[in-house]
């Protein structure tokens, strides 16, 4: 009975080893998530370099205010509607985010200047 366990036992291990030697794993993909930008800004413009991002991907945004107005909030909303910190980079026209595990919303207001 020993001596069938052990040639059982090889047997599955053989099998198991030459089932794996062929074996290729797929590669994993990382999920991407959107970068919106809300819909209604007015008296200027926001766009961003990516419209989608891997988490802890940094994004850049950029602002272009119409004629006579200056930027005076930008907002990044995930899709839990929390709040997602920005950074200026130039001031006045660049800032960036590092992206959530979500979707996120880019909001921006512009007024007279």
């Amino acid at each position: 009975m020993r001596k069938n366990f052990f040639k059982l036992a090889l047997a599955l291990g053989a099998a198991m080893l030459l089932g794996f030697a062929g074996y290729t794993a797929e590669p994993i993909t990382p999920k991407s998530y959107a970068v919106g930008i809300s819909e209604g800004i007015e008296n200027g413009s926001v766009s961003t370099d990516k419209l989608t991002a891997q988490k802890d991907e940094t994004v850049t945004l950029t602002h272009t205010a119409s004629e006579g107005y200056w930027i005076d909030s930008i907002s990044v909303k995930d899709a839990f509607n929390n709040s997602v910190e920005t950074t200026t980079v130039a001031v006045g026209t660049k800032y960036t985010f590092v992206m959530p595990a979500s979707d996120v919303t880019v909001s921006a207001t512009f007024t007279p200047a």
